[in-house]
């Protein structure tokens, strides 16, 4: 049995990461936005007056930096934009009167970092992140347009700098995607190893199935990308610090131009397949007058062709072969 390696180890790149993130931002429908509302009394022109700053922020860009840590984290740099409105009131008199409203739009900015995690779509593991252990606690203002004037414009700094607006914030960033998982990558990692087939002469006839599970799933956060692993009891047993070798710089790809990189353990296949696919997939027709008995041996090797050596495999067969007559011939045959 292969216990040195994981049954299989994708790396993934940080750009392909951000790829992915622009590419779910571009096509979320209907994301949930934070919305602030905030009064900040003032004076101007001797006139006591309250000025309201009011809209919704929503997110408008992700993006992941990826560097080696302990925590398994990435750091997220993330920017919301809001389309908000600023109206000024006097605060004397029988009634409140409008005195001026203005309609900047505000660009923010923050960064936070979160911990990758796991779900699986169809028959694989996608990585992401937790949107819902976000919390944002601080931000910058990149953008504040058109100017207003000074009075006003202090009004609204003080505005926000109001402990309501990092809690609006953190609402849009939760409410990007229903379930908070906002994911990162595609679905790369195998999640659980299945072989079904239908009887060749009987279509819609299950022959057989073998299903075997992924039992773990590991990954880390190296320079500019990620490396995961698998292992599948009892075939493969695997650490964390197996993937440093997959986190190490790549010599063969010095412009850095490899997004995705797979890995699969031919030992793990090939064990996979002896001890629980072939035991299943005997004794069947599988044409009119041949009948597989059973595979028993499956092997990856190298092979000597008049070409050369070269990768293959070599499998034992035992078949029978139905004559016309009552005879019947069975042998077993090595295919290369």
């Amino acid at each position: 049995m292969a216990r040195p390696l994981f049954a299989a180890n994708t790396v993934i790149s940080e750009r392909l990461i951000n790829r992915c993130l622009t590419t779910y931002l571009a096509n979320l429908v209907n994301p949930r936005s934070g919305s602030f509302s905030i009064p900040v009394p003032q004076v101007i022109n001797g006139i006591p007056q309250s000025v309201l700053l009011n809209g919704e922020f929503s997110v408008i860009s992700i993006n992941a930096t990826l560097r080696p840590n302990a925590q398994g984290s990435i750091h997220f740099s993330i920017r919301f934009y809001a389309d908000a409105t600023v109206t000024a009131s006097r605060t004397t008199g029988p009634v409140s009167l409008p005195i001026a409203t203005f309609s900047p739009e505000i660009v923010l900015s923050t960064a936070i970092d979160v911990p990758l995690v796991a779900q699986v779509v169809g028959d694989q593991f996608q990585l992401g992140i937790n949107l819902a252990l976000a919390s944002i606690t601080s931000f910058s203002v990149d953008l504040l347009t058109p100017s207003l004037p000074p009075a006003y414009q202090a009004a609204v700094n003080t505005a926000l700098a109001d402990p309501s607006v990092p809690a609006a914030l953190t609402a849009a960033l939760h409410g990007l995607v229903a379930g908070g998982f906002l994911p990162a990558t595609n679905a790369l990692i195998p999640a659980f190893y299945d072989m079904t087939m239908d009887k060749p002469l009987v279509p819609g006839q299950q022959w057989f199935s073998v299903r075997l599970p992924v039992t773990q799933l590991v990954f880390q956060v190296g320079f500019k990308k990620l490396a995961a692993g698998v292992n599948v009891a009892p075939f493969t047993s695997a650490s964390l610090a197996d993937l440093d070798d997959h986190l190490a710089p790549d010599f063969d790809d010095r412009r850095n131009t490899v997004d995705v990189e797979t890995v699969a353990n031919l030992q793990f296949l090939e064990d996979f397949l002896n001890t629980r696919v072939f035991p299943a997939m005997r004794n069947q027709f599988v044409a009119q007058q041949l009948r597989l008995n059973e595979i028993s041996s499956f092997t990856f090797k190298t092979i000597g062709t008049r070409r050369g050596f070269q990768q293959g495999v070599e499998i034992v067969v035992d078949l029978t072969y139905w004559t016309d007559s009552l005879s019947n011939s069975t042998s077993s045959a090595t295919l290369w």
